[in-house]
């Protein structure tokens, strides 16, 4: 399908286009919408399906392949199931393919695993949300960061995770977070870094010693 640059626009307004990017593509040459280079091209494009043709655009696919974040989406809202030909190209992106995982596939992703793995936030939540278990070959990345080590130990492992406690300890809100919700008590080791930082120290002090004259946090 020829789609003529100047026609699509005059779609796209009549849609409730954003005005800003109808003036990006008023700026460019009136050509076939899909010879576009620009580096929007997969936006717009996944925006013209989405909210013109209210459907898949077969011709445009391409184009929308070529980013993970607007190939991911189009599988969402759009196609509304699996797009194989676009899979390598949203698997590139840790971010992406855990949405993908979790919003298309609904399950676990394997060939996108060693993607996903090497981010701490993203492996976190591919856990927690699809692995729903231990997840042994993502761990050293988790524990390189004690937000994610706190997380993993606190809802995963609910249980303390010895390896990961020189990272946690590093850091004094994680600190305290681990010591209030997985140790649930004092953390004796941690305590010279919690005690560092004033307001963590307080609340350290008001959550996780024993005792009933305790102050309220706030």
């Amino acid at each position: 399908m020829q789609l003529k640059l100047s026609e699509a626009i005059a779609r796209a307004e009549e849609a409730g286009a954003c005005e800003i990017e109808l003036e990006a593509l008023r700026g460019l040459p009136d050509c076939n919408v899909l010879d576009l280079k620009h580096e929007d091209a997969p936006f717009w494009a996944f925006w013209y399906a989405q909210n013109v043709i209210k459907g898949r655009w077969r011709e445009a696919e391409k184009v929308i392949m070529r980013d993970a974040q607007w190939a991911c989406l189009y599988a969402v809202n759009v196609i509304q199931d699996r797009w194989p030909k676009a899979e390598p190209i949203i698997m590139r992106d840790a971010g992406w393919a855990y949405e993908y995982a979790q919003h298309v596939i609904q399950g676990r992703w394997i060939q996108a695993e060693p993607t996903i793995m090497v981010d701490a936030h993203w492996a976190y939540l591919y856990v927690k949300n699809l692995i729903k278990g231990r997840w042994p070959e993502a761990e050293p990345t988790m524990m390189d960061e004690a937000k994610w080590a706190c997380f993993y130990a606190d809802s995963v492992i609910q249980g303390r995770w010895i390896e990961a406690e020189p990272i946690i300890m590093t850091d004094a809100r994680w600190a305290y977070q681990y010591a209030r919700y997985v140790i649930k008590g004092r953390w004796l080791e941690a305590e010279p870094i919690i005690m560092a930082d004033a307001k963590y120290a307080r609340r350290y002090a008001c959550d996780v010693f024993p005792g009933p004259n305790r102050e309220e946090t706030t």
